[in-house]
This record gives C-alpha cells, sequence and structure tokens, in this order.
C-alpha cells in the first residue's frame, strides 16, 4: 500500500469504524506493526475511532489495537457490509 492509500484510509476512520461495527462476533486475523509484526487473532468485539477490540476466547485474552498499528485484517468468515459505503 502506497503512503497516499493509506493516508487515505487512516483518514476514514468513519468507514472502518461502521465496517468493524457491521461485522462485531465474526472472526479475525489482525497484522500489525507491533513487535516485529505480531499477529493478533479474535473476535470482533467493538471498535471505535482509532481503535479495534478483540478477544480470544481460546486465550480468555482481550487486546486493545489502535488503527496506525495495523497493516491489514483477514477476516475468518464471511463479512457483512453496509452497501453504502462499498461496492
Amino acid at each position: 500500500m502506497n503512503n497516499n492509500n493509506f493516508t487515505d484510509f487512516y483518514n476514514n476512520f468513519d468507514t472502518f469504524n461502521e465496517l468493524m461495527k457491521f461485522n462485531q462476533g465474526k472472526s479475525i486475523k489482525i497484522y500489525t506493526n507491533i513487535d516485529n509484526n505480531k499477529v493478533f487473532e479474535g473476535i470482533v468485539e467493538q471498535a471505535g475511532h482509532d481503535y479495534i477490540i478483540i478477544s480470544n476466547p481460546e486465550s480468555e485474552k482481550w487486546d486493545l489495537i489502535f488503527i496506525k498499528n495495523i497493516n491489514y485484517i483477514n477476516f475468518l468468515e464471511k463479512i457483512n457490509k453496509n452497501n453504502t459505503f462499498y461496492s
């Protein structure tokens, strides 16, 4: 992702927030730039303007991850989307 695309996405927190809210309860993997590219896996619990909270039932841990630390996200099941924002 080049810097212009990242900046456009990063400045559009509302779209990210809406997508995550539509997908609360879905399984995801979040690839980050934290601790040498740490990968978080879990269930979407909540999303805010610049963060996402996921829970991992296996480890019983909850993680708060800031958008600025996310490289990309893989949804492990079909996502829900609002066609107002996405085509």
